[in-house]
């Protein structure tokens, strides 16, 4: 089966591009994440598509639908993480999509693109990107949420 319904609330979760036992420690660590940081009510609502490809930076978390309340979002991994970077770089995706689900981080486009965080108006570049409110976070979560799920495991 390729997308997951039922056993992980009702969201569909579908995991490409990795092979079996990576496919199995991908989704079990996207739901274990899922779980610690969206509500059980709104994941319901949620399609999630992990996808495994060949990538210039570690992920990105794009969502489908509407730029307002999105529901439906494609996390892009590179094909060159394995094991504790490739779960990192999952967790840090994932903290995005509650982000964006919870409407602290909002990207518009009129009249120019820019981003909202907590409703702040934030311009990024290239001198700032790593700086700005949402990627450090996402830094700081990907370790608590790595460590918490290894000791979960062990």
């Amino acid at each position: 089966m390729d997308g997951c319904r039922g056993s992980c609330y009702n969201m569909f979760l579908d995991v490409k591009g990795f092979n079996k036992k990576q496919k199995r420690l991908v989704t079990e660590a996207a739901l274990f994440f899922i779980d610690k940081l969206i509500h059980p009510n709104t994941v319901n609502v949620l399609e999630l598509t992990i996808v495994r490809k060949k990538l210039w930076a570690d992920g990105f978390c794009q969502y489908e639908d509407s730029n307002i309340r999105p529901r439906s979002f494609v996390l892009e991994i590179s094909k060159d993480l394995e094991g504790e970077e490739l779960i990192k770089t999952i967790a840090h995706e994932l903290v995005h999509v509650k982000q964006y689900v919870k409407g602290e981080l909002k990207e518009r486009y009129k009249p120019n693109y820019y981003h909202m965080w907590h409703k702040e108006l934030i311009i990024v570049n290239e001198d700032n990107f790593y700086d700005v409110p949402w990627e450090v976070e996402a830094r700081k979560l990907e370790q608590e949420l790595f460590l918490l799920f290894e000791s979960r495991i062990d």
